[in-house]
C-alpha cells in the first residue's frame, strides 16, 4: 500500500514537470517573436529615417501682408494678427544674381518650362502688304474746255465705260466757236486767191497765218481731223463734237445735257489702263525693295497672281500714315486691274543681322521688352531685349541675348510671376529684433512697421503719419501725444 502511494506520487510529480516544461518553452517561443518583431520594426523604422530627406531649414519669419517684416521666431504679426510665415533655405534666392530665379525640375514640369538655343545671323523675310490700283499718269488724259459754252448733247459715256479713239463723247455749242471758223475759213479763201500772184515772202506769210487760225481752233478743242474736215467742208458751226484721244477708259465725267461750263474746266477723264501703277504702303523697316524688283501681286479679284517691277521713282510718305508709298509698274492687257481695286504684294527682303526668336518668348510691361535665358541648369535669368524687324512669327533680336544661349519659349509667363514674388521678398539680412528698426516718416509710429505703400494716414499737428492697418490708425487718433514723443526705442516698448 505505501508503495503503491509512493508510485503515483512519483508519477503526479513527472506530470508536472513536462507541464511546467511546455509552459517555459512556449514562454521562450513567445518571448522570442516578440523580441524579433520588436527588434524588425526598430530596424525597419532605422532604415526609413535614414532613408527619409531632411526638412529644409528655416531662415526667418515674414509677415504675409508686409514682406519687409522679419523675425527670427515665430509668431503673430503686429500689425494685422496674421501668423507669421517661415521662409526656408531653399527657398531663398541670395545667392542668385538680381532677377534671376532657380526653378526645380520638378516645379519646371508643372510649369511647362521649354527652352530652345538661339543663333544669329542673317537672311531673307517674306513681306507681305497692300497696294492700290492707280493709273499711269503717262497715259492718262483730262479734257478741257476751251470756252464759255453749253452742253448740247451727251452720248452714252459716264464713268467706267470704255472708248475708243477719235469716238464722239459730247456735243458742245458756243458762238466762239463759230466765229473762230469762219476766220479760219477766210484764210483759206484768202490764199486760194493769192496763188500764183503773191511772191514767196507774201505766200509764207499768208500760210504762216493760216496755221495761226488753225491753231487757234485746236485751242477750242478741235482736234487736226475736225481741222481738216472743216476746210474741205467750208461749213462753219457753233457746235463743237468732244472725242475721245485715246482707247481707254472713261474714269470722271463732270458735265450733263444742257448744262453751262466755263473755260477751263475738266469736262473728261480717261486713261488708258493696259499699263498701270500701284501703290505699295510699306515701313521703312520691313526693307524696302531695289528698283527693278519683281514682286508678286494678287487679289481675290484675280485667277492667278502676276508680278510688277518696282520703279526707280523714290517712295513718297504719307502724312497719315507715315508709311512709304512704293510705286509698282504692272501690264494690264486684258484690263481687269481697275483704279482704286486693292491687291496683295509680297516680296522677299533681306534682313539685319540680329537673333530670330518666338514671338512668344518675349513678355511686354512698361519697362520694356523682357525675356528669360537659362544661364545654368535650373536657373533663369531676366534680360532686357531690344527688338527689331518682324520675321513672321518671329522677332529679330538685336541687343540683350547672344548667340547660342538658351531661352525661355513656353512657361515664361509663370516664370515672369515667380520672379516678381521673389524680387518682392525682403533683403537678406536678418535682423535680431522681431520688430524693424524705424525709419523716419516711413515708420508706424504706433507699432513700429516699416511701411512701402501706405494706405492708412493721419495728421497730427501739420505732420502727416503713415499707418500699416487701420487698427494701428485709430490708436494713434485715440492718444496722438503718446505715439509722437520720445525716442525711436520708445515707439517701439509702447508697440510692445
Amino acid at each position: 500500500m505505501t508503495h503503491s502511494y509512493t508510485l503515483m506520487l512519483l508519477l503526479e510529480a513527472l506530470n508536472v514537470m513536462q507541464t511546467v516544461r511546455r509552459t517555459i518553452v512556449i514562454a521562450i517561443f513567445v518571448t522570442s517573436v516578440t523580441v524579433a518583431f520588436f527588434l524588425g520594426g526598430k530596424h525597419s523604422a532605422h532604415q526609413n529615417s535614414s532613408n527619409h530627406q531632411p526638412s529644409p531649414r528655416i531662415l526667418f519669419y515674414v509677415d504675409p501682408m508686409h514682406p519687409s517684416y522679419r523675425s527670427d521666431k515665430p509668431g503673430i504679426a503686429p500689425d494685422c494678427g496674421m501668423q507669421l510665415e517661415p521662409v526656408y533655405e531653399d527657398s531663398a534666392s541670395s545667392s542668385l544674381p538680381a532677377g534671376a530665379l532657380s526653378i526645380p525640375a520638378s516645379e519646371q514640369q508643372l510649369i511647362g518650362v521649354r527652352t530652345v538655343v538661339v543663333h544669329s545671323g542673317g537672311g531673307t523675310r517674306t513681306v507681305h502688304s497692300s497696294g492700290r490700283v492707280v493709273p499711269d499718269e503717262n497715259h492718262l488724259y483730262k479734257l478741257y474746255a476751251g470756252f464759255d459754252g453749253w452742253v448740247e448733247s451727251i452720248r452714252d459715256t459716264p464713268s467706267g465705260v470704255p472708248v475708243k479713239k477719235n469716238q464722239v463723247l459730247a456735243t458742245l455749242f458756243s458762238p466762239e466757236v463759230r466765229n473762230a471758223q469762219i476766220n479760219y475759213l477766210g484764210f483759206l479763201s484768202g490764199i486760194e486767191r493769192l496763188k500764183g500772184t503773191s511772191s514767196g515772202n507774201e505766200s509764207q506769210l499768208i500760210r504762216d497765218t493760216a496755221t495761226v487760225n488753225a491753231e487757234q481752233l485746236r485751242l477750242l478743242g478741235m482736234d487736226p481731223e475736225q481741222v481738216k474736215h472743216l476746210g474741205e467742208s467750208r461749213h462753219p458751226s457753233s457746235n463743237l463734237d468732244l472725242v475721245s484721244p485715246i482707247d481707254g477708259i472713261v474714269l470722271a465725267r463732270n458735265i450733263s445735257p444742257q448744262a453751262h461750263f466755263d473755260r477751263g474746266a475738266e469736262l473728261y477723264r480717261i486713261a488708258d489702263l493696259s499699263h498701270i501703277w500701284i501703290i505699295a504702303n510699306l515701313h521703312s523697316e520691313e526693307g524696302l525693295p531695289r528698283p527693278g524688283t519683281r514682286v508678286q501681286v494678287s487679289s481675290s479679284d484675280l485667277k492667278h497672281p502676276f508680278f510688277a517691277t518696282v520703279s526707280a521713282a523714290q517712295p513718297l510718305v504719307d502724312e497719315v500714315t507715315r508709311t512709304l508709298k512704293l510705286r509698282l509698274e504692272a501690264e494690264n492687257p486684258s484690263q481687269i486691274l481697275r483704279p482704286d481695286m486693292y491687291v496683295d504684294i509680297e516680296y522677299q527682303s533681306k534682313t539685319q543681322n540680329g537673333i530670330s526668336i518666338p514671338a512668344d518668348a518675349i513678355l511686354e510691361s512698361g519697362e520694356g521688352h523682357t525675356v528669360f535665358v537659362e544661364t545654368s541648369a535650373a536657373v533663369y535669368e531676366r534680360r532686357n531685349v531690344t527688338i527689331g524687324s518682324a520675321l513672321g512669327e518671329n522677332l529679330l533680336i538685336t541687343s540683350g541675348i547672344k548667340d547660342g544661349e538658351k531661352i525661355v519659349v513656353e512657361g515664361n509667363f509663370l516664370l515672369d510671376s515667380e520672379s516678381r514674388l521673389h524680387a518682392s521678398a525682403p533683403p537678406a539680412a536678418t535682423p535680431t529684433s522681431p520688430h524693424p528698426k524705424m525709419n523716419g516718416d516711413n515708420t508706424d509710429p504706433v507699432c513700429g512697421m516699416q511701411i512701402s505703400i501706405s494706405k492708412f494716414d493721419a495728421t497730427f499737428k501739420g505732420h502727416t503719419y503713415h499707418f500699416c492697418s487701420e487698427g494701428c490708425k485709430k490708436k494713434f487718433q485715440a492718444d496722438p501725444s503718446k505715439y509722437t514723443s520720445g525716442t525711436a526705442s520708445s515707439v517701439m516698448s509702447r508697440s510692445m
